[in-house]
C-alpha cells in the first residue's frame, strides 16, 4: 500500500524532495522510486536521471532501469562501497535524480553521508527522489537501539522533504519476499 503526503499535484520542481518512507526492507520502495521516474519522464516529461540505484543483485529490480539514463557512479577507494557521482550528476543539472538508500555512510568521501550529498543537489536546484525505512528516522529516539549513529536520518533533513510516499507492506507479503531472497 502506497500513501503520499505534500507535493504539487503535477509537474517537476526543482529542488523537490521526495522520500519514499518504507517500514520494513523489501517493502518495494526502489520499485516505486523507478515507476515514479517512468512517469515522471514520460507523462510530464522531465528531465530525471538514476544517480544510484541498489539492485541489491535482482534482475527484476535493474530491468526496471529501462530507458533512464544512469549517471556512472563515483569510483570510492573503500572495496564495496558504491556512491553517487555528486560532481557529474551537478555538471549535467537535471531536473531530477534518483538516488537510493539515504543512509548509507560514504567512508573518506566528500560528503560524510549521502544526506550530505543530497542537500549539495537541492541546494543546486536539482530535485532528489530518495528511500529510507523507518527505523533510521532521528526522531524515533530510543526506538533505533541497533541502528549505527552514520545510519540515522536527521530531522532537519527530513523537514527539508517535499513529498512523503509511504510504503506498508502486510506481513504475509514481507515473508514471502525475504523468504524468496535467501
Amino acid at each position: 500500500m502506497e500513501r503520499t503526503t505534500g507535493g504539487p499535484g503535477g509537474g517537476v520542481v526543482a529542488s523537490e524532495l521526495h522520500l519514499y518512507l518504507a517500514v520494513a526492507p523489501r517493502a518495494g520502495k526502489t520499485f516505486l522510486m523507478l515507476d515514479a521516474a517512468h512517469r515522471m519522464k514520460h507523462e510530464q516529461g522531465a528531465d530525471i536521471v538514476i544517480g544510484l540505484i541498489e539492485t541489491h543483485g535482482r534482475k527484476e529490480t535493474a530491468e526496471r532501469i529501462r530507458d533512464l539514463e544512469v549517471i556512472p557512479e563515483k569510483i570510492t577507494s573503500t572495496p564495496g562501497v558504491r556512491e553517487p557521482d555528486i560532481d557529474r550528476i551537478l555538471a549535467r543539472r537535471p531536473q531530477m535524480v534518483v538516488v537510493d538508500e539515504l543512509v548509507y555512510a560514504v567512508p573518506g568521501g566528500k560528503n560524510r553521508n549521502r544526506c550530505e550529498a543530497i542537500l549539495r543537489l537541492l541546494h543546486a536546484d536539482i530535485g532528489v527522489i530518495t528511500a529510507v525505512n523507518v527505523e533510521h528516522l532521528e526522531t524515533l529516539g530510543d526506538a533505533r537501539r541497533h541502528t549505527p549513529a552514520c545510519e540515522i536520518v536527521p530531522d532537519s533533513f527530513v523537514q527539508r522533504v517535499t513529498r512523503t510516499v509511504y510504503i506498508d507492506i502486510s506481513t504475509a507479503a514481507l515473508r514471502r519476499r525475504l523468504r524468496e531472497e535467501f
